[in-house]
């Protein structure tokens, strides 16, 4: 066959394969009819892909907006307790942020198959992106990477989130996505109100028949015996006043909801929502009365001021004379709440409470005054607070309760002021202007009841996976299964009697006025730095700003506008399948880490609490729980709990049987822990203890001494602290004669700091005086002999 031939026949196969035209034996009609039957059958494919990529997104929406307020860090002080398990907390926070992130990708896959890759622009994004970054730099020079990774990882999962948000707020979902984190701050409200009445009354119980262990931490207990028989509502967050910083979020949301409601003409339908409205308002009143937290109580009166300044912004800014009028009724009416706030709380609770965060704010100054550049790293200040606490201080805190004054000590100046200048930009852009009309909504069609119901069922899902996370989430998991129900009636209800035109003016208003309260809450108390108010807040934000979207040019909607073409898509889909299977790896790794601490520390309980078991059943046992947990050192660096237990196990291990092997893998583990983070006073104190008991692994001791020094290098406030260094002092001043100065200066330190501080952290002064006489004798030179006269002959 020669060269034209199978050129022809290649050209026929190619021609075919593309139906670009008939063929000589093909009738044009049929031709055209497949034509439109190959695009009809294309554009079905792409449409069902388009349709499963978007449920998948709505799905990890709701199940983030679901599960991720009840991920707190209560349950890391319920484990002290015996109550609940740490390793599932952290497995589900991993988790959560993963089913974020997950949400994006979707997003992103949505844009591949419309085949042009379009980004709303929020308003924000310069000061929040550069904010993001400047926080991923700060691991350079942070001194517990653990900590800011952890963080950082959060902060990431929440802003990929807020632009899903984002698009589906401009979509016209933005009711849909106000009445899932409406009935979920509903749950999270009835949770607190079943901590009142029902779980704090069991727990006082088990407290009093001796039912729950001790904690390792006195200072919890005693924080946390005093809330429980205040009986101060927590819900799911680590104290009262997170949850009234959550709930005061909310209640200003839900108010611009009702006025919005009250505009509407009267309908059956108005009366169905305006009833379920004020219930919920009742609802998260009463919890938020229940915590008893004067801040969050404050922040409330101060934004009922802010909410009425914006209702009457018409009349009230038209004039100077208005506004210097309207500033001094603003200024008094902050006053006058204040006052009301002193009487109603009484003064000496007040003034507590002031004293305490004066001396919190103080040690973040001089902290601020080290690192006022570039900061101490993320969410590393509750790792160098120690180190600058005030000795009167009453307690060692991890955050500063001012989020300003912590974000300025973790980022430095370059933080705070992008900080500042994000929340200068979300004000000035979405504040409703004064001339201008706003014109009615239209109702979404995602309030149809079908699609109602799927998200219900979606949403019953995200419970049934905190319920299978256990004791991580609550002590007693029947808590989850009542709430389940409350929070399905709730969406329901609020999903079902949406009206079918809304004034946007009045939510527009409501939301502001719950970022406004948030920020004022911020100035007492840690709201920024709770995950879970964190992530309303920035979803609250991205609704506000979707609802912009639509009233802005063409040109100015979009920060990322371009086409999409074929190796662009392949480059995407190649970087999201990367980016996933990092994430499922890390997640298995996450949860492989859990249960191989839980088997140790299950192993090392059976250890210990079986007294029929003989001495080699004990070894091997602990010997086993030492191999685990060692494992889990390897797959899982820089959480240094984890070779922090494997040393404690492994001194339990060399209790029972004494090899220098056992005696060395307890140093190894040490150390681990210390070189994950250098800081940990106690880690370090606990090396120096263990070194010093046994000599023989550094019979110069060296080694304890250089723990002791890091101890108190990292919490200078403890007179125990000093008092050991100034033994080892002590005792080495064979080696030196400068090491009885040192020993007698930590001494004196010892005995100055035992004055101040609290009872909590002060030792026997006996102990002080007895090794400072001891030093005294040494120093003192020796008497000189006196020669006996000689006997006469």
């Amino acid at each position: 066959m020669g060269a034209p031939a199978q050129r022809g026949k290649a050209y026929h196969r190619l021609r075919r394969k593309k139906s670009l035209e008939p063929l000589p034996n093909q009738n044009p009609s049929q031709l055209h009819s497949l034509r439109e039957e190959k695009k009809s059958m294309n554009n079905s494919t792409e449409l069902l892909l388009e349709r499963v990529v978007h449920a998948l997104m709505w799905a990890f929406v709701v199940m983030g907006t679901v599960v991720r307020p009840f991920a707190s860090n209560l349950s890391l002080d319920f484990g002290n307790l015996g109550i609940a398990d740490q390793g599932s907390l952290k497995g589900l926070v991993l988790f959560i942020n993963v089913l974020l992130g997950f949400s994006a990708v979707c997003l992103v896959l949505q844009k591949i198959l419309l085949e042009r890759f379009q980004l709303l622009r929020s308003g924000i994004d310069a000061p929040l992106l550069l904010l993001l970054a400047w926080a991923t730099l700060s691991l350079l020079w942070s001194s517990h990477l653990y900590s800011s990774f952890t963080t950082l990882l959060s902060w990431l999962s929440i802003v990929l989130f807020f632009y899903v948000i984002l698009h589906l707020s401009a979509s016209g979902h933005a009711s849909t996505l106000l009445h899932l984190l409406l009935a979920t701050a509903f749950a999270v409200a009835c949770m607190g109100l079943i901590d009142v009445f029902y779980l704090f009354p069991k727990l006082q119980n088990a407290f009093e028949k001796g039912k729950l262990p001790l904690p390792n931490n006195p200072q919890f207990l005693e924080d946390f015996k005093s809330r429980l028989y205040a009986k101060e509502a927590m819900g799911p967050f680590v104290t009262s006043n997170i949850l009234g910083g959550f709930l005061l979020i909310f209640l200003w949301v839900n108010a611009g909801l009702i006025w919005q409601t009250l505009t509407l003409p009267p309908k059956k339908k108005k009366i169905l929502r305006l009833a379920t409205l004020t219930l919920l308002e009742l609802c998260l009143l009463l919890c938020l009365y229940l915590t008893k937290s004067k801040g969050a109580w404050l922040a409330f009166l101060l934004g009922g001021a802010l909410f009425a300044l914006l209702i009457g912004r018409k009349t009230l800014f038209t004039s100077p004379k208005k506004i210097a009028l309207t500033s001094l009724l603003v200024a008094a009416a902050a006053l006058g709440i204040l006052t009301i706030a002193a009487l109603a709380f009484g003064l000496d609770s007040l003034q507590y409470s002031l004293e305490t965060r004066l001396d919190y704010w103080k040690a973040t100054l001089k902290m601020i005054r080290d690192h006022w550049l570039n900061g101490v790293g993320i969410y590393n200040f509750h790792v160098f607070y120690p180190a600058y606490k005030l000795p009167q201080a009453t307690e060692v805190i991890r955050t500063a309760h001012n989020d300003y004054l912590q974000l300025f000590a973790e980022l430095g100046i370059i933080g705070l002021l992008l900080y500042l200048w994000l929340l200068l930009k979300l004000f000035t852009q979405n504040l409703p202007p004064l001339s201008k009309k706003t014109t009615p909504n239209p109702s979404p069609t995602s309030a149809s009841w079908k699609i109602t119901l799927a998200l219900t069922l979606v949403g019953a899902l995200g419970f049934g996976m905190l319920y299978s996370f256990g004791k991580g989430i609550v002590a007693d998991r029947g808590i989850l299964l009542l709430l389940l129900p409350l929070w399905s009636i709730a969406f329901l209800f609020l999903q079902l009697t949406l009206p079918n035109e809304t004034d946007p003016l009045p939510l527009q208003i409501g939301i502001l006025t719950a970022l406004g309260s948030f920020l004022l809450h911020s100035l007492g108390s840690f709201v920024l730095y709770s995950t879970g108010i964190f992530f309303v807040v920035f979803a609250l934000i991205a609704i506000l700003c979707g609802q912009n979207q639509p009233h802005l040019p063409a040109k100015k909607r979009f920060l990322l506008n371009f086409p999409l073409t074929t190796s662009r898509q392949i480059t995407v889909v190649s970087a999201i399948s990367l980016l996933v299977g990092l994430c499922v790896f890390v997640l298995h790794r996450s949860v492989r880490v859990d249960e191989l601490v839980d088997n140790a520390m299950r192993l090392k309980n059976q250890a210990l609490g079986s007294p029929n078991l003989t001495k080699q059943q004990r070894q091997q046992l602990l010997q086993a729980a030492q191999n685990q947990i060692a494992l889990a050192c390897k797959l899982f660096p820089l959480d240094e709990n984890i070779p922090w237990r494997a040393a404690k196990i492994s001194q339990l291990l060399f209790s029972a049987e004494y090899s220098p092997k056992n005696l060395q893998k307890v140093v190894e583990f040490y150390q681990l822990a210390l070189s994950w983070a250098p800081r940990n006073y106690l880690i370090a104190f606990e090396l120096g203890e263990f070194l010093e008991q046994f000599p023989q692994i550094d019979p110069q001791l060296q080694q304890a001494q250089q723990a002791y020094q890091q101890a108190v290098l990292a919490a200078p406030f403890h007179p125990k602290y000093h008092l050991a260094l100034a033994k080892i002092y002590l005792k080495r001043s064979t080696l030196s004669s400068d090491t009885l100065l040192q020993a007698k200066e930590e001494v004196e330190q010892a005995l100055y700091y035992n004055t101040i501080v609290p009872e909590r952290f002060q030792i026997s002064n006996t102990l002080i005086q007895d090794t400072l006489q001891q030093i005294h004798k040494k120093l003192l030179p020796p008497k000189p002999r006196k020669n006996k006269p000689k006997p006469l002959r």
